[in-house]
C-alpha cells in the first residue's frame, strides 16, 4: 500500500468527497497503535480511498487540483 520513498499520501473521503493529505510516518504510527484513518474534515467519516503518494507537498497539492499557488499565496480551489 505505502511506498517508503514517499512522504505524503492523499485520501478522498467517500462520504463527503473532500481531500485529506497526510504524512506517511504519521499514518504508520497511528496504524501501529491500532488506530484507523478518518476524514480530516469530519472525523466521523472513516471511508477513505487513497488517491496518490508524493515526494513533496507542492506536487501533491497540484496533482489533486484542490490548491493553487497564486502571488505567493496557496488557495484552496474546491
Amino acid at each position: 500500500m505505502m511506498s517508503p520513498s514517499k512522504e505524503y499520501i492523499s485520501f478522498r473521503c467517500l462520504t463527503c468527497g473532500k481531500t485529506t493529505i497526510l504524512l506517511l510516518h504519521e499514518i504508520q504510527q497511528s496504524q501501529s497503535h491500532g488506530r484507523y484513518i478518518t476524514c480530516g474534515h469530519d472525523g466521523r467519516h472513516a471511508r477513505l480511498v487513497e488517491t496518490g503518494q508524493y515526494d513533496n507537498l507542492r506536487e501533491c497539492m497540484e496533482d489533486q487540483r484542490t490548491y493553487k499557488h497564486e502571488r505567493g499565496i496557496v488557495k484552496e480551489t474546491k
